[in-house]
């Protein structure tokens, strides 16, 4: 146990499973639905990805109207989301 890290804010660590919840989880789920064959899946009316209203932006377009930009540009913002607030909360939860 010397190299336990003692967590100096138990609010950045409950700000990280918070994100795990919010944030990986879905994206795991997401490439879960991918595993089917199609890269758009997630992104669907149902998928994981666009839950409610609030993501509905990153809806998938009609199946005639699918790009490939669009498809990088959604997995990429979804990623980089994922990849910033874990960094984030795990810096504050162990290193500050």
């Amino acid at each position: 146990m010397d190299n336990f890290v003692p967590v100096e804010n138990p609010v950045a660590l409950l700000g990280l499973a918070l994100i795990t919840l919010f944030f990986v989880v879905p994206l795991l789920r997401a490439v879960v639905q991918v595993g089917s064959g199609d890269p758009w899946r997630p992104f669907e009316r149902n998928g994981a990805l666009v839950p409610g209203r609030y993501f509905s932006v990153l809806r998938a377009p009609r199946p005639g109207s699918r790009t490939t930009g669009g498809l990088v540009l959604r997995w990429g913002f979804w990623g980089g989301l994922t990849v910033l607030f874990l960094f984030a909360s795990a810096y504050n939860a162990f290193f500050r």
